[in-house]
């Protein structure tokens, strides 16, 4: 299963997991949260299996785009469909670290 929604391209890896890569390396700034939330929720609306978030290339990563993580990571426990971070870039993975939020993506590569 491979398809693209604008900005996010999903695709099932070989633990069976939805994994979702990033075209745009500012999907996190606030810019462009609106956009990769209703993209996200879209991919999560559809899942039938958990879903791994690809961070490569994510360089930043802006309170909105936390505080939209954490939504879209409860509604997906609601519906029976875990988060993961992958492939998280070390300034990304800092943030993570000092909000003490790494535990909570089953985040790969974060030190956990």
């Amino acid at each position: 299963m491979s398809e693209s929604v604008n900005n996010c391209i999903v695709m099932e890896n070989s633990n069976r997991q939805l994994e979702v890569k990033f075209r745009n390396p500012d999907a996190f700034t606030p810019e462009f949260v609106p956009e990769t939330a209703t993209e996200l929720y879209s991919i999560l609306n559809s899942a039938t299996s958990d879903i791994r978030l690809n961070l490569s290339g994510i360089d930043f990563i802006s309170s909105a785009a936390i505080n939209m993580l954490l939504e879209i990571r409860h509604h997906g426990v609601e519906k029976g469909v875990s988060f993961s971070l992958g492939q998280v870039e070390p300034v990304v993975r800092e943030v993570l670290r000092v909000m003490q939020l790494e535990r909570l993506f089953e985040c790969e590569s974060c030190g956990v």
